[in-house]
């Protein structure tokens, strides 16, 4: 006879939730990617993610996607745009949309560090997006307030990043099924 195994009930997830505020000058940020950084991957969503150019500016200026989920680049002006896409020097893509042309669908690889997308007719349409192997992020609101649900009970590195600013790293417990309070500050 084998012997018998102890159950382990299964912890639930739980939550991260906060606000992201610069140090100085004191305030809250909008735009900072807050992220767990655990390797788990997740099946990516059906749904891509937009990034839409509008009056010269992207909307999100900041964002991930899960690896393997799709991105859809998308203008509201009827104009021309050259897309270029880099991960540090590396250019990952340069996609050409002529004026009134449909959006244009594409992915992109998993990777350490930022993708830089930015519209070359519109220097200042930047933004910088992140391959996640999972679901586990998300962007501060116009409060500096985050998010992040369906967080594994247990020890995690969350990481908030800003274009422009140091990143900041904090281990974080994750309480079961529980909801974990944070306070991020970031600083230059």
């Amino acid at each position: 006879m084998e012997p018998l195994l102890p159950v382990v009930a299964a912890r639930p997830p739980g939550v991260l939730r906060g606000t992201v505020r610069a140090a100085s000058p004191e305030g809250p940020l909008k735009d900072v990617l807050v992220r767990v950084l655990d390797p788990t991957p997740s099946v990516p969503p059906a749904v891509p993610l937009v990034l839409e150019e509008r009056d010269g500016r992207f909307v999100p200026e900041v964002g991930a996607v899960v690896a393997g989920q799709g991105l859809v680049l998308r203008s509201s002006a009827r104009a021309a745009h050259t897309w270029s896409a880099a991960r540090g020097a590396v250019p990952l893509f340069r996609l050409a949309q002529p004026a009134g042309a449909p959006e244009l669908a594409r992915a992109l690889a998993p990777g350490e560090g930022p993708v830089r997308l930015q519209c070359e007719e519109h220097p200042q349409a930047v933004t910088h997006l992140f391959v996640q192997p999972n679901g586990q992020f998300a962007t501060t609101d116009e409060a500096g307030h985050f998010e992040v649900r369906g967080v594994a009970a247990g020890f995690h590195t969350l990481e908030a990043w800003r274009s422009g600013w140091p990143a900041r790293r904090q281990t974080v417990e994750v309480p079961p099924g529980g909801v974990r309070e944070l306070q991020v500050q970031l600083g230059r």
